[in-house]
């Protein structure tokens, strides 16, 4: 009977296990929350690449309203001897570094993507019709930005945009979503 108990205590105890980073980043975040007695914690997810430990937590929290919601703490740790780094605090800044950084590749891109658009149009041969989206990306639909409307006005003249375009404006648009839901 003892066996068992103990079996037991020690699978139970096994489920709860929550990694350091996790434990470090709730930390962090109870420090910011409004109503921190409110905090749940829905899951979490954690993940190393390129020397960062990477820690995403969903939970519930109410706001300084009382109002209940679902967010999301994102931090990263440095991985230093092949452990995450969990004394580091600077979470927020490193989002900031992150979201600057996703903003100018996706600038670099729309440029890029822009002007290949408008070099392929002034070349094309007009007056075919040709398909306005390339799979579920749509140009000519909201949300616009980046080379979107250029792209939108080439397909509606009836120029042919090569799928590689308009895979590289539908990777753009993803990339302009994720910082979005970053904010």
């Amino acid at each position: 009977m003892r066996v068992i108990l103990v079996l037991f205590l020690l699978i139970a105890g096994c489920a709860e296990y929550t990694p350091p980073e996790v434990r470090a980043c709730e930390d962090y975040l109870m420090a910011k929350l409004k109503a921190p007695a409110t905090y749940k914690r829905v899951g979490f997810s954690s993940a190393a690449t390129d020397g960062i430990q990477h820690v995403s937590i969903e939970y519930d929290a109410a706001n300084s309203y009382g109002v209940p919601l679902r967010e999301t703490q994102l931090c990263a740790f440095p991985i230093k001897d092949g452990q995450p780094d969990v004394a580091y605090r600077d979470h927020d800044r490193d989002i900031e570094i992150e979201a600057d950084r996703l903003m100018d590749e996706a600038i670099a891109l729309a440029e890029r993507i822009e002007a290949e658009a408008e070099a392929k149009a002034a070349a094309a041969p007009r007056g075919k019709s040709v398909d306005l989206c390339w799979h579920d990306y749509c140009p000519c639909e909201p949300p616009q930005g980046g080379p979107d409307q250029s792209l939108c006005r080439q397909l509606k003249a009836g120029i042919g945009v090569a799928p590689e375009l308009m895979s590289e404006a539908a990777a753009l648009r993803d990339a302009r979503q994720e910082l979005d839901d970053l904010e």
